[in-house]
């Protein structure tokens, strides 16, 4: 008896020593998805853009106590030129390690997914090949308490002919917009009759502006527009021709 009475003691000792994970990683724009710890999120994109590719992910704390969060960049295969970045309670740019800001804390309580939207920027700058990127959110008061997804931004399907049609490029700043987005655009003199429409998740376009040859950058106001996720394009008369996604949060 004696000795059954010592070890549910110390089974409860060591249960006392074990803290379950409180964070979940799931899709932004389905939040009943969820990322297992370690999964990777492959995005396909061209190392002949200049623009960033955003990926969007959202965090749940599942525990009963409010939870204050950080994020920890770590690029894993760093190529020649390229750029990494990533918004999470502020924002930061690639400083050639990995990053880990006290500044950036997001506190989540009880069982609610955070409304600090995480965004991982990528830019390739020319620099051709598989990248991988792992970000990793954690609990403060345990750092150990954490989950993790790694990003792999892949240009490998991408040819030549895909993604130089027409040799026409669009950015937007700031990403995510607040009260109004400059969007750049490159190579438009290209196109015989170049239009801007900008859309929401269902399809339905906010803007619709016919270009100039030689537009370069259009301002779009937003301050009305509900917090999400737009995609703003390039057509060629009723043609898509190039498309990225924006964000905007006020």
């Amino acid at each position: 008896m004696k000795k059954t009475g010592l070890l549910l003691f110390a089974l409860a000792l060591a249960g006392l020593g074990m803290k379950a994970q409180s964070l979940e990683i799931r899709d932004f724009q389905d939040t009943n998805k969820v990322y297992k710890n370690g999964d990777t999120i492959t995005f396909y994109i061209s190392s002949l853009s200049d623009s960033y590719e955003n990926s969007f992910v959202t965090v749940k704390n599942i525990s009963g106590d409010e939870v204050v969060t950080n994020l920890r960049q770590r690029v894993l295969n760093r190529l020649e030129n390229a750029e990494y970045a990533f918004c999470y309670g502020n924002c930061y740019e690639d400083n050639k390690a990995e990053v880990m800001e006290g500044s950036m804390t997001v506190a989540i309580a009880a069982g609610q997914i955070t409304d600090e939207l995480c965004v991982m920027d990528y830019s390739p700058k020319g620099s051709a090949g598989t990248t991988y990127v792992r970000y990793t959110f954690f609990n403060t008061a345990a750092p150990e308490d954490s989950a993790c997804v790694v990003l792999k931004y892949d240009d490998s399907k991408l040819s030549i002919a895909q993604t130089a049609k027409n040799g026409v490029r669009l950015s937007c700043y700031p990403n995510p917009a607040h009260q109004s987005v400059q969007i750049r655009l490159q190579g438009v003199s290209a196109l015989q009759q170049p239009v801007l429409r900008i859309c929401n998740l269902l399809g339905t376009a906010l803007c619709e502006q016919t270009l100039g040859a030689e537009e370069t950058q259009v301002r779009v106001d937003v301050s009305q527009w509900s917090n999400g996720i737009y995609f703003y394009s390039i057509l060629d008369g009723s043609k898509n021709i190039a498309t990225q996604k924006m964000i905007v949060s006020h």
